[in-house]
């Protein structure tokens, strides 16, 4: 509910300066000022909506998190963030890097 109470105000903020703050600027200081202010609230979207991704992400994860290891291949696997290990893929569970797993 906030966050769209937040895009709503913003959008209507950023719309009063497209429509009549920027256009009517007397000078170039009052230009500057309207469109550094068009600048911050485009930010602060930007902010918020990263944060709100970001906690949704973690709330997707969440269940994720504390897992036991899986028994699949012998080992354990790890899903997270798009990137999944698994132990035992390679001869001792090592990576061609040197070794994959928490014990590696």
């Amino acid at each position: 509910m906030v966050e769209k109470e937040l895009d709503e105000i913003c959008g209507e903020i950023l719309s009063l300066l497209d429509k009549y703050l920027v256009p009517s600027a007397s000078t170039v200081e009052a230009s500057v000022f309207y469109l550094k202010m068009k600048a911050d609230y485009h930010r602060y979207l930007a902010e918020f909506k990263a944060r709100a991704a970001g906690a949704l992400r973690a709330a997707q994860l969440a269940p994720l998190v504390g897992r036991r290891p899986s028994s699949r291949a012998g080992g354990w696997a790890l899903k997270a963030c798009g990137h999944t290990a698994v132990r035992g893929a390679f001869a001792g569970g090592r990576g061609p890097q040197g070794g994959v797993g928490p014990d590696a």
